[in-house]
């Protein structure tokens, strides 16, 4: 599993006051499925990591061999190295301002913040509204319609052993209108 880290900076509209929402991406190397978990506090992301860890390990049916991640302090904790340890997980950082050895995750980065953006812009959507949904929307689509190069197959598909289905997936930020019973 290939981690790596970022975050965007939202905006109050009133009081201008800037915070930011950090997002934790892994993939994995081989199937290119991605997992995304999406945080208002950095010291969340270490919980999510093993979170996700589990998570693929329940879905593929066996734990990875190898993580790698850079040498931010998200990645450089304990509990991950603990866990890592404790389940034969080879934890593996790689050496500082050498982000190009974490190819695959900054690779992941990168297309997911172009995609968010484009998505946003396009819906005409607020940052601070629609950044985590957007980038929700992405992951689960990547997961569904991108064909690995070293499979020829979906991650999706990889990974749950069945075609994925996108008929229920609409487009992002198109109005949507319920029904309300009268009742």
């Amino acid at each position: 599993l290939h981690m790596d880290s970022m975050y965007a900076t939202m905006c109050d509209p009133v009081t201008k006051k800037k915070h930011y929402q950090y997002c934790l991406i892994v993939t994995d190397g081989f199937t290119e499925f991605r997992y995304v978990a999406v945080s208002d506090a950095m010291s969340d992301i270490k919980r999510e990591m093993i979170e996700i860890i589990k998570t693929s390990t329940t879905i593929s049916g066996r734990k990875p061999r190898l993580i790698v991640s850079d040498l931010g302090k998200e990645f450089d904790n304990g509990a991950t190295a603990r866990y890592c340890a404790d389940n034969g997980i080879k934890l593996q950082p790689t050496p500082a301002r050498a982000k190009e050895l974490n190819g695959v995750a900054e690779k992941s980065v990168d297309t997911v913040k172009n995609h968010v953006r484009t998505m946003l812009l396009a819906a005409r959507i607020p940052d601070r509204m629609g950044w985590k949904y957007a980038l929700q929307h992405h992951v689960y689509l990547w997961n569904r319609t991108h064909i690995g190069k070293a499979t020829s197959k979906t991650p999706y598909e990889m990974m749950f052993k069945r075609e994925p289905s996108i008929m229920h997936v609409g487009v992002f930020g198109s109005d949507a209108y319920v029904h309300m019973d009268r009742s």
